[in-house]
């Protein structure tokens, strides 16, 4: 394997790397518990997020009032529309093929074509957000063959954050596409669910979100030569750890349109959602249920069903470049897969537009969250009390109310929480769970990022504090 040469392609580069570079380091009382949501219990292997809810109540515990629906996620959700990411799709697809050995000069057609059509997508964003979306460019070099090299382009936007040490958050997707002859830049690739659908919703993502800027800085990265070898997601995260930008959230959507299986059979409620084991400590598998915890709490018509599994058996995606140099990094896939790799007739017409725009929403409220969600409580600790009862406490921070999740033992997914005013909670049932978390909602009603894990069976005893 050919190593990747990463150049940085003008000037105007090298300014968005201070940029991104600035923007990443700029630098209680006694309340009785509320009640546990009603939030189902999930099997062992609990891949099915939280479908089919069911009351759980404890007797000793008080209740505290739903929140109503939050309107600052629900006008920027209501932005996403479908007829566009369908165009994006059609564009993508019209240009026969996204192989990174076709044409690079063509307007018309091939891999060049692509690439301009998404520069000028993304500068037509920045034009319209008067400079708030900073767009550049990064060389790579890529091997169509051992012998053969090609220069490639990964096309990135950037909203620089606005809050000290909030770190970058990065959606991304694949923009070229890969025939039956995998070698050959000649041969039809359409390409339009793997993975125009993914591009078309980064581009959309990026339209809404360029208006305003993020506590975080927010990336949309559109990666080249992820068919062979994943070489330009491979180059974006050599470049993102060589610059030291403090990346805390990689989402790859990538194939998210289609709605049946091989045998005909719909899922248009779930999307998949990939990450990299171990399941209690890998940094990628907190962001996965993060993501479903989120899609949860916001009620938003897609379910992301955290699998047990970076990808699918013998599979890959550009997450994996991300994860692999220790960054959280998800993916994000249809429930059913209805085209294969490489398929010429992997056309718009298997395109199911309202699934695509369910997805993009999700996406889009999962990056918003993560990067202008308030940021998490700090200094949680969980005392042992009498007998088998537990005392949480956290650091209060400027947050309207807090909510609790609790994650059963062997679960994927938080399978219970606790919606609460105060930064005090005394209970005796930590101890039936493996781990928890909080997560903060501020005075708009946007969720914030969950904090690191604590397992409530590592705790010390009050005289121990």
């Amino acid at each position: 394997m050919r190593p990747i040469d990463i150049h940085l392609r003008t000037a105007a580069c090298l300014a968005g790397l201070l940029l991104l570079l600035l923007a990443c380091n700029m630098g209680t009382s006694e309340n009785a518990p509320p009640t546990l949501a009603p939030l189902p219990t999930p099997p062992p292997q609990a891949t099915l997020g939280y479908a089919a809810p069911g009351p759980v109540t404890v007797a000793e515990i008080g209740s505290t009032p739903e929140e109503p629906p939050v309107d600052v996620m629900g006008e920027l959700l209501a932005q996403v529309e479908s007829d566009r990411l369908m165009q994006h799709v059609r564009s993508l697809q019209e240009f026969q093929t996204r192989h990174i050995a076709s044409p690079q000069d063509s307007r018309t057609e091939g891999i060049g074509a692509a690439r301009q059509y998404i520069k000028d997508q993304l500068d037509l964003f920045s034009s319209a957000s008067g400079g708030n979306l900073y767009t550049f460019d990064l060389r790579f070099d890529a091997y169509i063959t051992p012998d053969e090299l090609t220069p490639q382009y990964n096309l990135v936007g950037a909203i620089g954050g606005s809050e000290v040490n909030a770190g970058t958050i990065l959606v991304g997707a694949h923009y070229d596409s890969i025939g039956l002859e995998r070698t050959s830049g000649s041969v039809y690739a359409p390409g339009a669910n793997d993975n125009a659908s993914g591009v078309a919703a980064v581009l959309e993502i990026a339209r809404i979100l360029s208006a305003s800027k993020y506590k975080a800085t927010v990336m949309f990265a559109l990666f080249s030569a992820e068919e062979i070898d994943r070489q330009g997601s491979r180059a974006f995260a050599a470049w993102i750890k060589q610059s030291n930008i403090d990346l805390v959230g990689m989402i790859n959507l990538d194939t998210i349109g289609n709605v049946h299986d091989f045998a005909g059979i719909v899922n248009d409620r779930q999307l998949r959602v990939f990450s990299a084991p171990p399941n209690s400590t890998s940094p990628s598998r907190k962001l996965a249920r993060s993501a479903n915890f989120l899609a949860y709490n916001y009620e938003l018509d897609m379910d992301l069903q955290v699998q047990d599994a970076i990808d699918r058996e013998n599979r890959w995606g550009d997450h994996f470049s991300f994860s692999e140099l220790g960054y959280p990094a998800v993916r994000f896939i249809n429930a059913h897969e209805e085209k294969r790799n490489a398929d010429p007739t992997d056309t718009i017409e298997y395109i199911e537009p309202d699934y695509l725009r369910r997805a993009t929403q999700a996406s889009l409220a999962v990056l918003l969250s993560l990067a202008d969600g308030p940021r998490p409580p700090a200094n949680i600790a969980l005392r042992n009390r009498e007998e088998r009862a537990q005392e949480l406490v956290w650091e209060p921070i400027a947050a309207k109310s807090y909510i609790i999740a609790l994650r059963p033992p062997g679960s994927l997914i938080y399978a219970q929480q606790i919606q609460f005013d105060e930064t005090k909670l005394s209970w005796d049932g930590f101890a039936d769970y493996e781990a928890i978390a909080i997560a903060a909602i501020d005075e708009r009603g946007v969720i914030g990022p969950l904090s690191d894990e604590i397992n409530p069976r590592q705790t010390t005893t009050e005289s121990e504090q």
